[in-house]
């Protein structure tokens, strides 16, 4: 992965997470910490780009004030860069480990539909 690639995927974590801390209170109906579920390739073919990613997240929770950071909780999920586990491991983290946002390397589209059939069995 380049420079620019690491640098972007940093700052889009970054914003993300900042995004959610900013929004615990509105989102966290449990007074518990916002979930946030990071889905990576953390092992198989791609596993070094997901270990890559997963040191921009913690780096970019590094640079959060101590106060908010007790606040965010980062949920990893390994989905091999397989779009099916993606689809599987976003579902757990939906329905099993409640997370309020999701971040994922690959197949986004596929964590969309996971994501609207979970909201829409809620509704």
């Amino acid at each position: 992965m380049s420079k620019t690639t690491k640098i972007v995927v940093g700052v889009i974590v970054l914003i993300l997470i900042i995004l959610g801390v900013s929004n615990v209170g509105k989102r966290s109906v449990s007074g518990g910490p916002f979930k946030i579920g990071v889905i990576l390739p953390l092992s198989g073919p791609a596993a070094t780009m997901g270990e890559s990613s997963k040191k921009s997240v913690e780096l970019a929770l590094s640079n959060i004030p101590e106060a908010k950071k007790l606040k965010v909780e980062i949920i990893y999920g390994d989905d091999q860069l397989d779009p099916k586990q993606t689809v599987s491991v976003a579902q757990k983290m939906i329905d099993t480990d409640g997370v309020s946002a999701l971040i994922t390397y690959s197949s986004p589209s596929s964590v969309a539909d996971a994501w609207s059939g979970s909201t829409s069995q809620s509704d």
